[in-house]
């Protein structure tokens, strides 16, 4: 069952559709970005007013049906955007806005309008959808989106944390680890060419053995410049990375390589002086069965 949106207007509306013998009706589409700014546009052949808000002609509104079901999947519209370069969002065209990821995360509310005529102003509204927009596919002349409602917010892994021994955060993550990558990265030279599995190649580096192991290496010249990999295993004057370089690494190559985190408590306190931030639960017991 779906209700007028606004309650002043429910009385009217439910007497009108009961019993008007002609009315127009048009979808009204309201975007709220996430910079908190609204666009209003208007389905019908002319700007709506509703409730003091105008709903402007912009955009061709294409849409898939909508649908009423019991239970708790997770519904979602299909929703269409034609339009050309007169049709603006902060200054760029709305295509170009799209493309850049400007509707990315918004929250779109999908209206339908009903009136004796457009010119005795509309009777009410009843929401037909609402909910999150997710990645658009922009084309020359269109953007497509899919929305899904806020169900979607409930698909998440319960609980949020799972106990174990190994930490939680992400090495060098700024808001949970806090280490900064900078103080444990050093720069290097390829000493001499890969070997034929192309993961093998001799370097400056004289950190202690394993530094680096599960570290990552990106080279800053070379054929391989701006391609980076994970360390497997790292000795003095040897790495070794997980998958293969595209192109041979070449005597005098440059690059970088930052330490490497196995997630262990004795790791994070010896090597990062990190225990503050730990987030693993290594002294939990382990599972026993009673005989």
């Amino acid at each position: 069952m779906r209700t007028p949106s606004w309650e002043s207007s429910a009385g009217a509306l439910v007497a009108f559709l009961n019993s008007a013998t002609q009315r127009v009706t048009a979808d009204l589409l309201t975007i709220t970005l996430t910079s908190g700014q609204v666009l209003r546009y208007s389905g019908g052949d002319q700007p709506i007013t509703v409730n003091g808000n105008t709903f402007a002609l912009g955009p061709l509104i294409v849409r898939s049906r909508t649908s009423l079901r019991v239970g708790i999947d997770v519904d979602s519209l299909d929703l269409t955007l034609s339009c050309d370069s007169s049709v603006q969002v902060n200054g760029s065209p709305l295509l170009a806005f799209a493309r850049l990821g400007g509707f990315d995360a918004a929250r779109v509310v999908l209206e339908r309008a009903y009136a004796a005529s457009w010119a005795s102003g509309v009777v009410g509204t009843v929401v037909l959808f609402s909910g999150r927009v997710g990645p658009g596919m922009p084309t020359r002349y269109d953007v497509r989106f899919t929305v899904k409602s806020d169900l979607e917010l409930l698909d998440v892994m319960v609980p949020r944390n799972v106990y174990q021994a190994s930490c939680l955060n992400d090495l060098f993550e700024p808001s949970t680890c806090r280490i900064l990558r900078a103080a444990y990265t050093s720069a290097g030279t390829a000493t001499g060419p890969t070997d034929p599995t192309q993961t093998v190649f001799a370097n400056t580096l004289i950190n202690g053995g394993g530094w680096f192991d599960l570290g990552v290496v990106r080279f800053t010249s070379g054929a391989n410049i701006g391609l980076s990999r994970t360390v497997r295993s790292y000795q003095p004057g040897s790495l070794t990375v997980i998958a293969p370089w595209p192109f041979p690494v070449a005597n005098g190559d440059t690059f970088t390589a930052s330490a490497g985190c196995n997630k262990t408590l004795l790791q994070c306190e010896a090597k990062f002086n990190n225990r503050v931030n730990f987030r693993g639960q290594p002294f939990i017991p382990v599972p026993e069965t009673v005989t």
